[in-house]
């Protein structure tokens, strides 16, 4: 699970998912969902552009 999923977690609950966890700069939940949503993206299409070069 990405930071900014558990920010929207933690934003929603107010609950620490561990000791060290610090937040990603986020105004409310709704924002940290979409940009965990638009990291997850990014990442799927760098995992295929690799996928296609081997």
């Amino acid at each position: 699970m990405c930071a900014v999923w558990k920010t929207a977690a933690y934003l929603r609950s107010g609950a620490l998912p561990h000791a060290e966890f610090v937040a990603e700069e986020c105004h409310d939940p709704e924002e940290a969902e979409r940009l965990a949503a638009h990291y997850e993206r990014i990442m799927e299409s760098l995992l295929a552009q690799k996928a296609a070069q081997e």
